[in-house]
Parts: C-alpha cells; structure tokens; sequence
C-alpha cells in the first residue's frame, strides 16, 4: 500500500494514459505522496499534472489546493498567478488568488488584481470584485470596499445580488441610512429580485 505501491502501477501502466488520465493520475500520487509527508514528491507529481495539461483550469485548482492544504501559501500564489496566464478568462483561479492574497497579507496586489479586471466585462469579473470587497472590509478598509461596491453597481446596475452584496457590506460597516438607500435603489432597479 501507499505511494509506494500507487507508484508502481502508475509506472507499469502510464505508457497507455491520455493527457487528462495521466494528469489525474499525477494528482491522485501527490494526495498519496501527501498522506506520507513526502513534499518533494507532491510537488513533483503535482507540477507534472500541470504539464500534461496546462490549460486544464481543474488542474490549478487542485494543484493550489493542495500546496494550500501545504501551508504552501507564497507557491500557491505563483502556481495562481501562472495558472491565470495559462487560463485568462477563468474567474476561479482569480477567486482563488484573491483569497490567498489575502491570507498573504498583500492588499496592494489584491488591488492590482481587482484594478486589472475592470477592463474585463463586469458580469464575467463581478464575482472576482465581490471577493476583493470583503477581503477590503476585513481588512478595516471600508472606505476602498464601498467605492469598489459602488463602481460595480454602476457598471452591473440591474443586478439584484450585487444590491443585496452593496446592502450587506454597508450593514457590516455600520452605515445602516446607505444600507437602506442602496436598497431602495435595488428595489426600483430590480423589482422582479425578491430578495431585495
């Protein structure tokens, strides 16, 4: 049993994998590798799932997991950050980074990132912005959080959810008055969005 074993048969039989059978396997051997605390091979198994699919956006995501899992936070960035490269037009791994950036501590990054996406169409990044803005208001910075909120509401104004994040973020702020203008605002915008 364990990796050991698991090794073996993956060498006796890789030779018949596709891209996408050997990079799962690669990922099943750095879980493997990971319950027996060998780093060095998760991190081998885990950058050869990459290379057999680079454009595998499920392949990030596991990969990152797992350095997350790691405590490999500053790798998990990078990989993130590469992944991105490889995979543009995906909000998931930007969703992801902008919650590693913010186990990191780096908000002016989390920034960048948040100000590079407003070339982006908003309802594809609006989720991405959503992040940053509580990332923001966790981080005390409720006035940078608002801003950002009402940027998206001006670019997504017909979105419900994106009235009720508005709400919930002055409600978290104490600023109760905006939380209920915002509302209203939803209300006469989006009459049709119940939660409002």
């Amino acid at each position: 049993g364990g990796y050991a074993a698991a090794r073996a048969v993956f060498d006796t039989r890789s030779p018949l994998f596709g891209p996408g059978q050997s990079s799962r396997a690669h990922l099943e051997l750095a879980e493997c590798a990971k319950r027996g605390a060998d780093l060095p091979q998760v991190k081998y198994h885990l950058g050869q799932a990459l290379q057999t699919q680079p454009r595998s956006v499920q392949v990030w995501l596991e990969t990152c997991r797992m350095l997350d899992e790691l405590g490999e936070l500053a790798e998990c960035r990078t990989l993130l950050e590469k992944g991105l490269e490889c995979c543009p037009t995906t909000d998931q791994l930007s969703l992801k980074l902008v919650r590693v950036l913010e186990r990191l501590g780096d908000l002016p990054a989390l920034r960048a990132l948040a100000g590079s996406l407003r070339t982006e169409p908003a309802d594809r990044a609006h989720k991405v912005l959503l992040e940053a803005v509580h990332a923001e208001v966790r981080a005390g910075n409720g006035e940078d959080a608002r801003a950002l909120v009402q940027s998206l509401l001006r670019r997504l104004p017909h979105q419900g959810p994106i009235y009720c994040e508005a709400c919930r973020i002055e409600g978290i702020l104490g600023h109760w008055p905006h939380a209920l203008e915002t509302a209203e605002q939803g209300v006469q915008t989006c009459p049709k969005y119940g939660p409002l």
